[in-house]
């Protein structure tokens, strides 16, 4: 995680946009790490948010919290998407599932906590 610090540029110091490589004139500047960016280029690689308070990076990419997490995060055993850490899960064994997806493969329905089912070992499916 990394915070996007809104830097008051009173000294006049021109820095250059990471992103759009052109000098930033604006009086605020968003630093990131050692990166600089404007306040309209600091964007999600995936799905183009803007970034005003806080980013993931990985691999020097921005992203917002959402697609960080379900691209690197820990995947769903039933639907291998991510899952984000303020989400509801259901655990079995080494297992994580997203709430809707702890269901049996059979009927589909939706398991309870605390119902017994069968676990396949070899994919986590239920």
């Amino acid at each position: 995680t990394a915070i996007a610090q809104n830097i008051n540029n009173r000294s006049g110091t021109v820095y250059l946009c990471s992103k759009c490589e052109e000098p930033i004139r604006d009086r605020f500047v968003l630093k990131v790490l050692d990166r600089s960016f404007h306040p309209h280029c600091l964007r999600c690689v995936y799905c183009e948010q803007l970034l005003s308070s806080k980013c993931y990076l990985k691999g020097g990419q921005p992203y917002c919290k959402d697609h960080f997490y379900k691209q690197f995060g820990t995947k769903c055993s039933m639907c291998d998407e991510g899952i984000c850490p303020d989400m509801v899960v259901r655990r079995a064994n080494e297992h994580v599932y997203h709430v809707s997806c702890f269901q049996c493969i059979i009927c589909k329905r939706e398991l309870r906590t605390g119902e017994e089912f069968y676990l396949i070992p070899t994919d986590g499916r239920l």
